[in-house]
C-alpha cells in the first residue's frame, strides 16, 4: 500500500476522533449541542470543495456544483434539526459518495488526490 494513502488516512482518522471529541464535549453539556456540532461540521466538510474550487479557480459550474453540495448538506441538517436526527445520519452517510465523486471528471483537476 502507497505510504502516502496510509498517511491520509492516518490523518484523516486523527481528525475524525477529535472531531468525535469535540461533539461528546459538548454533549455532555447538552445533547442538542452535540448535534449542532454535528451539523456544523457536515456544512464544513461540504464546504472544503468550494474553497478547493475557489483556489484552484474553477470559477465555472464547477463552484456552483460544490455550492449546491453545500446546500443539499445544508437541508440535510434543516431536516435534522425539525423533524428527525436520522436526517443527520443520511447526511453523513452521503458524504463518502460526495468525496467519490470528486475521483472522477473535474473534480480530479482541483482536489488533492487523498
Amino acid at each position: 500500500m502507497d505510504l502516502k494513502i496510509v498517511g491520509y488516512l492516518a490523518l484523516g482518522l486523527s481528525a475524525s476522533v477529535a472531531f468525535l471529541y469535540v461533539a461528546e464535549q459538548a454533549g455532555n453539556r447538552n445533547s442538542e449541542a452535540a448535534f449542532d456540532v454535528l451539523r456544523f461540521g457536515l456544512i464544513g466538510a461540504a464546504l472544503i470543495y468550494v474553497g478547493f474550487a475557489s483556489l484552484a479557480k474553477e470559477w465555472d459550474w464547477v463552484l456552483n456544483v460544490e455550492l449546491g453540495g453545500v446546500l443539499l448538506y445544508g437541508i440535510f441538517c434543516i431536516l435534522s434539526k425539525v423533524h428527525s436526527k436520522y436526517w443527520l445520519a443520511v447526511g453523513w452517510a452521503a458524504h463518502p459518495f460526495w468525496d467519490l465523486f470528486h475521483l472522477f471528471d473535474n473534480g480530479a483537476n482541483f482536489v488533492p488526490e487523498w
